[in-house]
């Protein structure tokens, strides 16, 4: 029998490194790794998976004579066990480079890239595949009901990927997404984010069309041009090209939908015909994921009669437009969102779902983008699109110059001048009373932010059921 392999992860506990965990144990190697902290869901998930993991980060923890050896983009060069790792000689893999030599080489390799929607769109990409029968692999930034966890190895062909721009490691500042190699690549949206690494937007467009410049002649893009900037990426592709858009002048269109309390419906021309779309999740955005999606496989090779029937049995992704609860009469729902366009279309799709509630937003500036002034001017107009707006202080604002830093207060008095009601904050743990007290039955809270928002949207649920409790006694 052969002896089993073994990797050690650093900075284990974050989304893409704890799934990528999960594919090393499904392949049978032998897991262990550290991070600084952890906390579930990827506490539990990674103990259930039987892989021992170590905090804080200390460099005796490193195992000497192991096969293998993955860092997380989160690992600093100065970080303890980065350091034993060269000391000890060890050439390091980052985690897109891993993924590709031990799972993606051999598979047709399906990737998601964009700005946006990567995450939904490529679960809906492995749902359909799999529901038609292929069984297919998947790695994606986030759990969906359907596909059981983030990662899967399947025995088919098909490796679905989502494709992040986001650097690769400390030693490795290339996108990830350039490491996938995609046979098929689809391009969800191209705008500025990421201004950590990205000095503007042209820089982004350089990474976006440096990863369509290396598709294979015999591949395939899918492109989403209602985000100008995806058109101008794309236009240089040596492979085929099929472009999907909202408004017309592409080759599949969104010629009509319908939205409504718990669906929406639409419909699309492509190929001479007209192909129908049914939803269980929220917004017309995720009418052009779902049929993105089914197009990207259409080109390599799937018909859209074995994938489209299937996208209205999808229950969405964890953290995206996911229903909390209820209490009081009033409905709880919490979504990643983080970027001005992303705020702007969750609102709007949550509103035309749950139509007619009064709408309550309430946004965490937590990326590295978000926290900074940037974008001031296009979230007050997002977080205007809800009824009323509550604006969190940055996390970790310390960390960003004062003079670059997002203002919630700024924000909340500009929303204020639209007519709007707004309210700032300078520590979350205000909000959850704050809420409690604000909101009526009817009423609809949403919360957004790209990482656990503390816990606040939890601890507003529980306080109105305490209230809902009260009432009742």
């Amino acid at each position: 029998m052969a002896e089993r392999k073994r990797v050690y992860m650093v900075a284990v506990g974050g989304v893409g490194m704890s799934a990528l965990a999960g594919l090393f144990v499904q392949a049978g190697w032998e897991v262990a790794g550290s991070d600084g902290a952890l906390y579930p869901p990827v506490s539990d998930y990674l103990r259930d998976l039987g892989i021992r993991v170590s905090t804080p980060y200390d460099g005796e923890s490193v195992p000497r004579g192991w096969d293998l050896y993955v860092v997380g983009n989160a690992v600093t060069r100065d970080n303890p066990e980065a350091v034993r790792l060269r000391e000890m000689g060890v050439s390091a893999e980052s985690l897109p480079s891993a993924l590709y030599s031990c799972f993606l080489k051999g598979k047709r390799r399906v990737v998601v890239a964009g700005t946006h929607g990567k995450t939904t769109t490529a679960s809906m990409a492995a749902f359909a595949l799999r529901e038609s029968g292929r069984d297919p692999s998947h790695f994606v930034g986030g759990i969906a009901e359907d596909l059981g966890g983030p990662s899967r190895l399947g025995s088919g062909e098909f490796f679905v990927v989502e494709g992040d721009e986001y650097d690769s490691a400390y030693f490795d500042k290339r996108p990830k997404f350039f490491h996938y190699r995609p046979h098929h690549l689809l391009i969800t949206s191209v705008e500025f984010d990421h201004a950590d690494i990205y000095r503007d937007v042209g820089e982004v467009e350089s990474a976006f069309r440096e990863l369509v410049r290396h598709m294979p002649q015999e591949g395939t893009v899918v492109a989403c041009v209602d985000f100008p900037l995806v058109r101008e990426v794309v236009s240089g592709a040596p492979c085929r090209v099929v472009t999907i858009s909202r408004r017309g002048d592409s080759d599949a269109v969104l010629v009509g939908c319908e939205t409504g309390r718990g669906f929406v419906k639409g419909s699309f021309l492509y190929g001479g015909r007209e192909w129908e779309v049914s939803l269980r999740v929220p917004g017309v955005h995720n009418l052009i994921n779902a049929f993105s999606a089914c197009l990207v496989l259409e080109t390599a090779g799937v018909p859209l009669e074995e994938t489209l029937p299937s996208l209205s049995r999808f229950r969405g992704v964890a953290r995206r437009q996911m229903l909390l609860g209820e209490a009081g009469g009033v409905i709880v729902v919490d979504d990643f969102a983080h970027h001005p366009t992303a705020v702007a279309e969750t609102i709007r799709a949550v509103r035309e779902f749950y139509s007619p509630r009064r709408l309550v937003a309430v946004f965490e500036p937590r990326s590295n983008t978000s926290r900074r002034r940037i974008f001031e001017k296009e979230f007050v107009r997002a977080l205007g699109e809800a009824d009323a707006a509550v604006v969190a202080p940055p996390y970790r604002a310390e960390r960003i110059p004062e003079e670059e830093r997002f203002d919630p207060s700024r924000v909340a008095g500009a929303i204020k001048m639209g007519g709007k009601e707004a309210f700032s904050f300078s520590a979350r743990e205000e909000i959850p009373p704050f809420l409690a007290e604000y909101l009526r039955e009817g009423d609809l809270v949403l919360f957004m932010s790209n990482g656990d928002f503390g816990g606040i949207q939890w601890e507003t649920l529980r306080l109105l059921r305490d209230k809902e409790g009260k009432h009742h006694d």
